[in-house]
């Protein structure tokens, strides 16, 4: 059996950085391009057998086997392949990136782009519908009020009170309560409001004016404006993964807002 330490002129407790730097510098001692003497080359065969097993981990713990114990004869040696001289042939590990959270989030933004391109368009759609309501001219009409009541809101930890009126044309105004003796049930209201949402722009009747300023147009005017410039951005970078799904993000939660005003307000 040969004696591969003694092949590299190492001892048996070499380290596999001894193991490597003896094999490199027999290997262009003995390289059969450098050197012309007949028996190099067969020298050179046996310096790479050598180095092919201890460079190996696992074939080295064999090779020590077999070499303390002779009856370990049978266990098989199965020293590596070497390596091809191009690098080109060599088998590549792959290589497998970890994904941080960020490049998750990012791939998850981008799946969703599409859907949020859709809210900013349905939202910025809306919007439009809003601005043309505001602008177009009012819708006048002159009612009687065949119901009115108090009603309270509550504030934050304050109690509001507000007089409802209903009249025969099916409108609803909620006025502030200290105007109430002015719209009692039976009397006469001329109405001013939004032509297509009929949103109320002021009141009046025989005795008292009153603007409407508890409105989508008016008090609470910052949620559509809001959703209008959150829906314009987002059109405008419907392109751009992160600032395309957030603006649609954005979009999505202002026209739930504008949705709970206009409900809690003029329904």
């Amino acid at each position: 059996m040969k004696d591969y330490y003694a092949i590299l002129g190492v001892h048996k407790q070499a380290s596999e950085v001894e193991i490597k730097r003896a094999f490199r510098r027999l290997a262009v001692q003995f390289h059969p391009d450098k050197n012309p003497d007949p028996s190099a080359e067969q020298q050179f065969k046996e310096i790479n057998e050598a180095y092919e097993v201890l460079s190996d981990s696992t074939a080295k713990a064999l090779y020590d086997a077999r070499m303390s114990d002779p009856f370990a004869g049978s266990i098989p040696m199965q020293p590596r392949p070497p390596a091809h001289r191009d690098p080109a042939y060599r088998k590549r590990r792959p290589n497998y990136k970890v994904k941080t959270e960020r490049e998750r989030m990012f791939e998850l933004m981008a799946a969703y782009l599409p859907l949020a391109n859709k809210v900013v368009y349905i939202t910025f759609a809306l919007c439009l519908v809003l601005v043309v309501d505001f602008i177009l001219p009012p819708r006048e009409l002159i009612a009687t009020i065949i119901e009115a009541d108090s009603e309270k809101a509550f504030n934050g930890r304050n109690t509001e009170a507000w007089w409802l009126i209903k009249t025969n044309r099916g409108e609803e105004v909620r006025i502030p309560y200290q105007y109430a003796n002015h719209f009692e049930a039976g009397s006469a209201v001329y109405i001013v409001n939004s032509l297509i949402l009929h949103v109320p722009f002021r009141v009046a009747s025989a005795t008292k004016q009153i603007g409407i300023t508890k409105s989508i147009y008016g008090t609470f005017s910052f949620a559509p404006l809001s959703l209008l410039a959150t829906s314009c951005f987002g059109i405008l970078h419907r392109k751009r993964i992160d600032y395309g799904f957030n603006a649609g993000v954005i979009s999505f939660m202002l026209l739930i807002l504008t949705g709970v005003i206009y409900t809690m307000i003029h329904l």
